[in-house]
């Protein structure tokens, strides 16, 4: 029987409780005094930290286990959410933002590796795009519901759904503790690493902190660098990490501040802003969901160009909206196509990176949106406040449609590379 794939669509919600309060989070630290500039720079705080850990923290789960990995990922969130309960103005939401950073860095990549290389020991045959498509199905179903929870808890207290956040984590700590197993070993260069260190020469070094700090950035920095040169010899890969940066720079600053746009058109009312995170939420569900289906009737690169220029066009939407029926059908664009997209990348990003270094590749493709989500949030978060959201969300929505027919380019070019192997193959003339 195969176990890993129910495991890993209830960690992947477990480790998603920061969308209990997605459909007030920008509310609740303009709640605090907060500008819509400085609110802004809390959630790209999020991305630059996870920007600078995303890498190493891959590192640690390839060297030592993608569970050790999640589980002190669940412990961390969990600190993140309590601070985040006690928080009194800008600088105690940067902490608790960056500490949150640190906790998902340590999930990201590990547990997409985790699920992948636990199924091919399994002998578990279903193609990695349906296995995605169907963990999202899951979490944005449950995103839904959460959503609407949270903005009822919310009316309590606004700070009380960040102490039900804070024990989803540990729930998940002890969930994962329990049901998820790791039969891979860490990768080569731990093992060696291992092996030198039991040598008689190396005792008195492996005896000290700075020995052993030695030796794990020596393992880190060979996984580091391993992995770098894994995605440049990937033309699929690097151009698909050009494009997330892209991609995060229109879609991170539309995903952060549609509760702030919207708050006026319902009056401050939180449930209807909750309603409107569950329709969303469901329309990704479903855009996830048609993926088995898509692919039957176009190959890869059509479907993310289709959904690109889609998510664009829901943006544009977004921007010019004058009441919520308007935004509410941009923001449903948004997500199906971004429900319909995200398992595509997910699944073709995996068949272009090896077992060693999974955790760490992942982690630098996430690096990619991590980065360009950051500066999104950070310039046009700025050119919200200052020329209002129209005009900032005009740019990200017309940003995605230019850049939707850039991924026609990776189907021309596994042609052309398709071409020269095939010519490469065939014997020289006269012989």
């Amino acid at each position: 029987m195969h176990r890993t794939a129910p495991t890993y669509y209830a960690l992947q919600v477990g480790s998603n409780w920061g969308w209990f309060l997605g459909p007030f989070y920008p509310l609740f630290l303009l709640s605090l005094g907060l500008s819509f500039t400085e609110a802004s720079a809390v959630l790209a705080t999020y991305f630059i930290t996870t920007l600078l850990f995303e890498v190493p923290t891959g590192a640690v789960a390839d060297l030592y286990g993608r569970r050790v990995s999640f589980l002190a990922s669940c412990v961390v969130r969990t600190g993140a959410f309590l601070l985040y309960y006690f928080a009194d103005g800008f600088a105690d939401c940067l902490v608790a933002e960056a500490v949150d950073a640190i906790g998902t860095a340590l999930s990201s990549g590990a547990l997409e590796a985790w699920v992948i290389d636990e199924m091919e020991a399994e002998g578990d045959p279903r193609p990695a795009d349906r296995l995605f498509a169907s963990a999202n199905v899951w979490m944005r179903s449950v995103m839904a519901l959460a959503g609407i929870l949270g903005t009822l808890v919310a009316t309590i207290d606004i700070y009380l759904p960040w102490l039900v956040g804070a024990a989803g984590y540990a729930t998940t700590f002890f969930f994962a503790l329990a049901f998820m197993h790791e039969t891979r070993l860490p990768n080569a260069a731990g093992r060696d690493a291992a092996a030198t260190a039991d040598q008689p020469g190396s005792v008195a070094r492996r005896r000290t902190l700075a020995g052993l700090v030695a030796a794990a950035g020596s393992n880190l920095v060979t996984t580091l660098r391993e992995a770098v040169s894994e995605v440049l010899a990937s033309p699929t890969v690097r151009l698909l990490c050009l494009l997330t940066v892209g991609t995060a720079f229109g879609v991170m600053p539309v995903y952060f501040g549609w509760p702030a746009f919207l708050d006026d058109m319902v009056g401050g009312d939180l449930l209807q802003l909750g309603f409107v995170w569950a329709a969303v939420s469901l329309a990704s569900a479903l855009g996830s969901a048609s993926v088995p289906a898509a692919l039957r009737v176009a190959d890869r690169p059509q479907l993310l160009a289709l959904t690109m220029a889609l998510r664009g066009a829901g943006i544009v939407l977004v921007a010019l909206a004058t009441g919520v029926g308007q935004a509410l059908l941009g923001l449903i664009l948004l997500e199906t196509g971004l429900g319909l997209s995200h398992p595509i990348l997910q699944a073709w990003v995996n068949e272009h990176v090896g077992t060693e270094r999974r955790a760490t590749v992942l982690s630098l493709v996430q690096m990619s949106f991590t980065s360009g989500g950051a500066v999104g949030l950070l310039l046009l978060g700025r050119l919200a406040e200052l020329q209002g959201f129209t005009s900032a969300w005009l740019i990200a929505g017309l940003l995605l449609v230019g850049l939707a027919p850039v991924f026609l380019l990776i189907r021309w070019q596994d042609l052309a590379l398709a071409a020269t192997v095939e010519g490469s193959s065939e014997p020289a003339e006269g012989a």
